[in-house]
């Protein structure tokens, strides 16, 4: 894996899902927070997250500006589209806040104050949610009026094999009304919430556990990443970095590799269970060629899942030696078998990842947008450069990129809120500069999900 400090940012990433739009159970956030070598405590991928800032035990004081409310459960598909952006943290709390953003009106709906330093927006066709990270709470968000909370789950739990005080949630994949599996990076098991529900701190009504498919050489954590649902299957894919987070150099810049794999798992959702695809990792998951994913779509036309993969660094004598295993990998479901696609050691960190169809997908790099390229699945080479892209985007389903820029000032830095046309380049502001100094964009994404 390269520096990630590239883009002034003071850390890792390695495997939230960062973006990865328009394909069925995949999140169309863009986010760089948890993630990878350096989500060990204190660090984070987008900048500053810090352990702690709020109780992990007590949702209810988690900084939810409302009391749960009964969702409307209107059609999503006729409401106006909203750019949902997180940023923290926040002075003098050092909680974290919700932007959201009307595009066709180019206004600012409203805001949501939320516990803890770092969180990520994760949409589902089915609802808006709000994963707040660093205090193990997630949040369904009211459909009319996203900077709103209706409900909220605890997904701490009880397992913290690694002594972290966050379970870091990174993904809530609705695969039925009552059902959304939380997959949590600095944890073993998956928390299964009934989003239906309307509590307030409510428990999970089932968790998974991950631990028989931890490897020897690893940290004892199986790192899930990222996860996809099948709905013809029933299956929930989930990629596993197993990496080793003891092995990080460089002040956080660079993951070693462990002699582990990462690897690909299944999880039937009509009985919970984990499912052996007959691959040679644990528990019959599929052994990756590429190291340490980022993030995860499922193209439903090839029959494949596609995963991004950071690399990690061979160990010379206990500093980091060349990059190996990065770029983007696909895994054909009905056999098993994967290929690698891209060859990622000469590009840049791997910081979202827009898929479109089985020939568009967007690539960005080190969290700088003027790092964003086009890129055909079916071709090794990427494609023609987007230099006025978002730092951090989602696409709209029209033909643009929705994000974030920041750009650099005599005074410090301004970050707006912006659209960018995909054919064109073209930049056009939706809102300027609306986010408190001294943070950072924790994650993007869009509501209604496409």
């Amino acid at each position: 894996m390269r520096s990630i400090e590239s883009c002034g940012l003071v850390c890792l990433l390695g495997g939230i899902a960062l973006t990865s739009v328009g394909v069925a159970g995949c999140s169309s956030s863009s986010s760089a927070n948890p993630v990878d070598a350096g989500h060990a405590d204190g660090a984070s991928a987008d900048g500053g997250v810090a352990e702690g800032g709020g109780d992990a035990t007590s949702p209810s004081d988690a900084g939810d500006a409302t009391t749960p409310e009964a969702s409307t459960g209107v059609d999503a598909a006729g409401l106006p589209q909203k750019v949902l952006v997180t940023y923290g943290p926040v002075p003098p709390t050092n909680n974290s806040e919700l932007l959201v953003v009307d595009v066709a009106g180019k206004t600012i709906d409203g805001t949501l104050n939320f516990g803890g330093s770092f969180g990520v927006p994760f949409s589902q066709p089915s609802a808006p949610f709000l994963l707040e990270q660093a205090v193990s709470v997630v949040a369904r968000l009211d459909e009319l009026s996203p900077q709103t909370v209706d409900s909220t789950w605890n997904v701490a739990l009880t397992d913290a094999p690694d002594g972290s005080t966050y379970s870091d949630p990174v993904t809530a994949i609705v695969t039925a009304p009552n059902a959304a599996y939380v997959v949590r990076y600095t944890r073993n098991e998956i928390a299964v919430i009934d989003p239906t529900q309307t509590v307030d701190g409510g428990a999970p009504v089932a968790t998974i556990d991950l631990s028989p498919l931890v490897q020897p050489k690893g940290d004892g954590i199986v790192e899930a990443t990222a996860a996809a649902y099948v709905p013809s299957s029933k299956l929930l894919y989930v990629v596993l970095g197993n990496i080793n987070r003891g092995l990080v150099v460089n002040g956080g810049a660079n993951q070693l590799c462990a002699g582990t794999v990462s690897s690909l798992t299944a999880i039937d959702t009509t009985t919970n269970k984990i499912v052996s695809l007959q691959g040679t990792a644990p528990g019959g998951a599929i052994a990756l060629k590429g190291y340490d994913p980022v993030a995860m779509a499922y193209d439903s036309v090839g029959g494949r899942l596609l995963i991004d993969h950071a690399g990690c660094n061979l160990d010379v004598d206990g500093g980091a030696g060349a990059l190996v295993n990065s770029g983007i990998e696909a895994v054909t479901l009905s056999t098993g078998a994967t290929q690698i696609l891209h060859d990622g050691s000469a590009d840049g960190f791997p910081s979202s990842f827009v898929y479109i169809d089985a020939t568009h997908a967007i690539l960005g790099f080190d969290f700088y947008g003027a790092e964003t390229v086009q890129w055909d699945p079916t071709q090794t080479a990427l494609g023609a450069g987007l230099p006025n892209a978002p730092d951090y985007f989602v696409y709209d389903g029209a033909g643009n990129l929705l994000g974030t820029l920041t750009n650099s000032t005599d005074g410090g830095t301004t970050t707006d809120v912006i659209s960018v046309s995909i054919a064109t380049d073209t930049a056009t502001t939706l809102v300027s500069n609306p986010f408190a100094s001294g943070g950072f964009v924790g994650g993007v994404d869009l509501w209604p999900h496409l």
